[in-house]
């Protein structure tokens, strides 16, 4: 992952307003919103008519401080309190998460979640619908995830939910919008700041009617712009060429401009926009969001391979997706059961404007390695250059624009059954249903999308000669995902078992298909000791599949020419477990967590290249590069996680809250036989051990001062990034309410300006 030079970031975020707007005097709707708890999260009484409250998608009415697993909150108050507007702005505080900001340009800011790529092991919802589409290997973050809009964000740690399919080896994520229950509100933030950096929310609602004949709406939108991060030649040369290699050719191109090892770095933009709209009337609920995320098409990958000249090369995506929720519940012999059903639909599409400018990546290393082996056969040793450049010209040369759109349909049907008083049974079942094209990056002009995009199909699209060859394969795809879970809610004790059936296939333009079946598993057990004392274990199996883009992206070389890929790639394979346990004061201001966790996966896919034959005088030159399946290789995770938090009040008037956390872990890989090179790829440190402290000051009710430190130590050793043995970063944010509808805050990122890790 790309690190980064973060310098005194001054967010002078100029003003919060608040509109609160009465439909008669003396309704309550000008009050203060309080700060949801976890106690807020539980389940409703018999016969209240309320729906229980999903925790991460499992179905499960229970408090977070009695759940099974490693659960963790983030309410609106902290969300609002800290001015975080990205995912990855409210993770970067949470135990067991490391954080990159701005990441790369594929995933755009990025997140380690005990150690795994969260982007691509946790399964990431918004109001419990998974958002990630089918075909990409990982999810995009930006400014264009409902975080400011969210009523809460839910983290799960561990295997624990079943009920959404694969690829949730790492935990889940699920943020929850704002449901309405005020006439009418209205609220928006403007933001400024160094950088160039500019951002405007805005956010409105209400509900109208009485009784049971109640319609609830909610819109909001949002455009977060960066002119230009600070990057600089990286203070562990991380943006040095030769840290990386010692070919002179990217020096030769005429796209890199610079020294031999000081290319010149333009600035790095980001924009972010969304859109949101949630209606409810009855049992049905309709949402809809369209989200848009552009980074420079760079970030993150290796400057002598790619050029960081021109802001103008840009990756830029943007996905659009519907969901229609019917929920119903009944009561019968006192005994409250419901049923729902999701539709969802969703659309992706790579801007026609996003490139990138080609050095001297690891394929025109490849292709270079084939020209001379086919210079050596063709017997002419001199001709070297003349078929390197002849592949050069084809495959690299100019602007390569990116292509890659897919639609998707989802139908899914949940049903909850109180068996017993203190038992529910949980059964379901979901299909997905997709059709498009992976993203593919070697096309020589723009494709550019008609006004017909229906379901994604090849004559939706205006393709010439010289682009069709390099369009990437159009996949048909599909799931099927049934799902069971049992959950005991005893006074003392609380068990929960789940279990799944997932069936996928892939159909490579509707000719070669690739199956995939695999049953997972989850087991979770709480025991309390006594009301605010409790002990906690877990174990899961679970499996991250294989998409369309990593089977697309994956090319065949023989000599100086380039093939498609015939390999599959099979599914890694996760197990992970902890043991934990929680304790509370009985006036709730004091709290302790800690958990010991494992994590093994099996059989993983990476991304790298492959020598299969050196060529001449023995043979044809071949090689792979792409995703591929490690041989006989096996990761291994442990770790410690602990967080203790307080609130307590100075000399009788000043309110103070700290919260202090740790986490160390331990991790190894091994891989037999012959593995992927990885000599071209920037890795982001992974830091074994991570203090985290958080100090909420309050001198009075209109002002409060909230200082975030993480300290970072002990980083994993790697072949080419001199990663400091410790670092820290600290944010400071201060905010005074001017009124009960006004709000100004100061945000300072990285406060010291210290030299860090990003």
């Amino acid at each position: 992952m790309m690190k980064v030079k973060r310098k005194l970031a001054l967010g002078i975020l100029l003003v919060l307003t608040k509109m609160l707007v009465a439909q008669q005097p003396g309704d309550t709707t000008l009050l203060s919103p309080q700060s949801l708890n976890e106690r807020d999260i539980q389940t409703p009484q018999e016969g209240s008519g309320k729906a229980y409250q999903m925790v991460n998608g499992s179905s499960l009415p229970i408090e977070a401080f009695d759940s099974p697993f490693s659960t963790y909150i983030i309410t609106k108050d902290e969300i609002r309190r800290n001015g975080y507007e990205t995912l990855v702005d409210a993770l970067k505080m949470v135990p067991g998460i490391q954080v990159s900001q701005p990441g790369s340009a594929n995933e755009g800011e990025t997140f380690l979640m005990r150690g795994l790529l969260g982007n691509g092991y946790a399964k990431i919802l918004i109001n419990d619908v998974p958002i990630k589409p089918v075909y990409l290997p990982t999810m995009p973050i930006g400014a264009q995830l409902p975080i400011r809009e969210a009523e809460r964000i839910e983290i799960t740690f561990g295997t624990g939910s079943v009920l959404q399919g694969c690829d949730g080896a790492a935990g889940v994520i699920n943020i929850i919008t704002k449901d309405s229950d005020k006439p009418v509100f209205m609220q928006a933030d403007l933001s400024a700041g160094g950088g160039g950096y500019n951002s405007v929310n805005v956010m409105f609602g209400g509900r109208l009617g009485k009784d049971k004949r109640i319609f609830k709406y909610f819109a909001y939108g949002s455009y977060t712009f960066m002119e230009g991060r600070n990057i600089t030649q990286g203070h562990y040369l991380n943006n040095v060429p030769s840290t990386y290699t010692v070919d002179s050719s990217y020096y030769k191109s005429p796209n890199y401009l610079g020294g031999y090892d000081t290319p010149v770095i333009s600035n790095i933009p980001h924009l972010s926009r969304k859109f949101g709209l949630n209606l409810t009337y009855k049992r049905f609920t309709f949402t809809a969001e369209a989200m848009y995320r552009r980074d420079h098409s760079s970030l993150g990958l290796n400057p002598a391979a790619f050029s960081y000249s021109n802001p103008q090369t840009f990756t830029g995506e943007s996905i659009l997706r519907m969901n229609l929720r019917i929920y119903k519940e009944k009561t019968k012999k006192g005994r409250v059961s419901n049923r729902q059903t999701n539709l969802s639909y969703i659309q992706y599409s790579m801007d026609s404007g996003s490139s990138i400018l080609a050095l001297y990546p690891q394929l025109a290393d490849l292709l270079k390695k084939g020209a001379a082996s086919a210079a050596f056969w063709n017997g002419n040793p001199d001709s070297i250059s003349v078929y390197y450049n002849t592949a050069y010209d084809q495959y690299l040369t100019g602007a390569r624009y990116y292509f890659g759109h897919s639609v998707e349909g989802r139908l899914e049907h949940i049903r909850n059954y109180r068996l017993f008083k203190k038992m529910t049974y949980t059964l379901g079942v979901n299909y997905r249903f997709a059709n498009g094209r992976p993203r593919n990056i070697l096309i020589p002009r723009t494709v550019v999308p008609s006004k017909n995009r229906l379901f994604g199909y090849t004559d939706g699209f205006i393709f010439d000669k010289t682009t069709y060859s390099f369009i990437s394969q159009r996949y048909l795809f599909g799931e099927q995902n049934t799902f069971s879970q049992l959950f005991y809610n005893g006074k003392k004790i609380k068990l929960v078992g789940g279990t799944n059936l997932v069936y996928q296939f892939f159909s490579e333009d509707f000719s070669n298909v690739y199956e995939f079946f695999s049953p997972q598993l989850k087991l979770a057990g709480l025991w309390k000791i006594k009301e605010n004392i409790n002990l906690r274990a877990s174990w899961g199996k679970t499996y991250t599949a294989a998409n369309g883009f990593q089977t697309e992206t994956s090319r065949y070389i023989q000599d100086f020419e380039l093939f498609n890929t015939i390999d599959t790639l099979k599914a890694e394979k996760s197990k992970s477990w902890e043991i934990g346990g929680r304790w509370q004061s009985k006036n709730q201001k004091l709290s302790f967590d800690i958990a010991y966790f494992g994590f093994h996966n099996e059989n993983l896919i990476r991304y790298g290249h492959q020598i299969l034959s050196f060529g001449y005088p023995n043979g044809n030159f071949e090689a792979k590069y792409g995703y591929r399946n490690l041989p006989n290789s096996s990761m291994n995770i442990t770790g410690l996680q602990a967080s203790f938090s307080a609130k307590f009040t100075l000399l009788e008037r000043f309110q103070t809250e700290q919260r202090l956390s740790f986490f160390t872990q331990d991790s190894k890989l091994k891989a037999d036989g012959r593995i992927l090179l990885k000599a071209y790829d920037l890795q982001m440190p992974e830091m074994r051990r991570i203090w985290q402290y958080s100090l909420d000051f309050k001198p009075n009710e209109k002002t409060s001062i909230l200082l975030s430190t993480v300290r970072y130590f002990n980083p994993n050793i790697y072949q080419y990034l001199a990663v400091p043995p410790k670092y820290f970063i600290s944010d400071l944010t201060i905010r005074y309410a001017f009124s009960s509808r006004f709000d100004g805050y100061l945000r300072i990122v990285n406060l010291f300006n210290k030299k860090y890790a990003g």
